[in-house]
Formats: structure tokens, C-alpha cells, sequence
């Protein structure tokens, strides 16, 4: 199938936009967990308060930053599904990525206040 060149810089961008997700899920999931596994491993008769836990923060905004990267390949990827009418796999594949990535990161963003405080 031939693209034109509108659609195929969609796609760039989308696949831009995928590759930085993918780049950083990962590191956010570390985050939390490094900063998790700090946290229920503290002994709390130390006296020491890990409040400031500065994983807390940097794997808060991985998450967020994770969220709007996978949020920005939906507009790209609606367009090419609905206004370009290219059904093919990996507009498909783009779309289901991002939007299990996004529920990930939005699922993490809201429950890891919670998950802190047991």
C-alpha cells in the first residue's frame, strides 16, 4: 500500500511517540518498585523518616511523562484509522499499545499514593 506523505508523517510520529514509551515504561515500573522495595524494607524503630523519598518523586513523574507519551500516539493513530482509512496491523498494534500503556500509567499515577501510605 502507498502512503502519502501526509499519513506517512503521521506515522512517524506515532512511531516516535511509541518508541520514547517503550524507552520509558520500564524505567517508570523501576522507579516504583526501587522506591517501593525502599520503603517496606525500612525498619521504622531507625527514627529515620523517608518521607522525602526522592524515588517517590522521579518515578511520579516518569509516570506522568509516560501517560502523555502514550497519550500523544491516539491522535496520530485515530487519524490514520478514521480519516486515512489505513486498516492494516501496526496502526491496530499503535492503537492497543497505547491506549494499555496509557491505562497502565493513569492505574500507577492514581494508585501509588495509596500504595505509599500502607
Amino acid at each position: 500500500m502507498k502512503l502519502n506523505k501526509f499519513a506517512t508523517i503521521m506515522l512517524i510520529f506515532a512511531l516516535v511517540f511509541t518508541i520514547a514509551t517503550l524507552f520509558l515504561l520500564p524505567f517508570s515500573l523501576a522507579f516504583v518498585i526501587n522506591s517501593l522495595v525502599l520503603i517496606y524494607t525500612h525498619d521504622p524503630s531507625s527514627g529515620v523518616v523517608i518521607y522525602f523519598n526522592h524515588l517517590y518523586y522521579v518515578s511520579f513523574l516518569y509516570l506522568i511523562l509516560t501517560a502523555c507519551l502514550s497519550a500523544a500516539i491516539l491522535p496520530f493513530d485515530i487519524i490514520l484509522l478514521r480519516k486515512m482509512r489505513i486498516n492494516t496491523w501496526y496502526t491496530k498494534a499503535l492503537l492497543i499499545f497505547s491506549i494499555l500503556s496509557l491505562a497502565l500509567s493513569l492505574l500507577l499515577i492514581f494508585s501509588l499514593p495509596a500504595i505509599y501510605t500502607l
